[in-house]
């Protein structure tokens, strides 16, 4: 079985704008050490499986690809405006496309990633109807209508509530329900 891993990046600012480094050591934290762990208990048990990191700035990378620190601030941007920039780096196309190669992937993205993909468009659908993957998107309150309507995903939410449930910050949570499923599943 492949399995996929997608998160977003977020950066160490610690990390200079020219330092090149693997995406992993740039993009890290908590929970990226818990994603790193459930990476590690898969492929322990033989599965195939692939860790990709979304950025704005560099597209979806592979988690030890050598990249330099995000130079796209995008915050504050809007729904419209990350849209039409995700639209002009074929953002929605690459990641439908890269879904193609997998049985299984998890997405963990935050709402204005959601945004750049442009998933509940018209145009994406072409993609998603000829997919076989089965999807489980980690998903906020407020993002179910930035996804596709497809037969082979489930969401789990990740809000605040469930962040006091468990006792953990919002952004750890998706990763942590992640560890979760990787170690009550496989």
């Amino acid at each position: 079985m492949k399995i996929l891993i997608i998160t977003n990046g977020t950066y160490h600012s610690a990390v200079s704008f020219e330092t090149k480094l693997p995406a992993y050591q740039i993009y890290w934290g908590r929970h990226y050490l818990q994603i790193m762990s459930c990476l590690k208990e898969l492929r322990k048990k033989k599965y195939q499986v692939d860790y990709y990191i979304y950025s704005l700035s560099h597209g979806l990378i592979e988690y030890d690809r050598e990249v330099t620190r995000e130079t796209c601030d995008w915050r504050g941007w809007g729904k419209k405006k990350l849209s039409a920039y995700g639209r002009s780096k074929s953002f929605p196309e690459i990641f439908a496309k890269l879904l193609q190669e997998y049985d299984l992937a998890f997405i963990l993205l935050s709402k204005d990633f959601l945004y750049s993909l442009c998933l509940s468009s018209k145009e994406i659908n072409k993609y998603f109807c000829l997919l076989h993957t089965k999807l489980l998107f980690f998903v906020g309150n407020g993002c179910d209508n930035l996804l596709p309507s497809y037969q082979n995903m489930i969401k789990i939410h990740t809000g605040p509530v469930e962040a006091a449930k468990y006792k953990i910050n919002l952004l750890e949570l998706k990763s942590y329900f992640l560890k979760e499923v990787c170690a009550n599943i496989f």
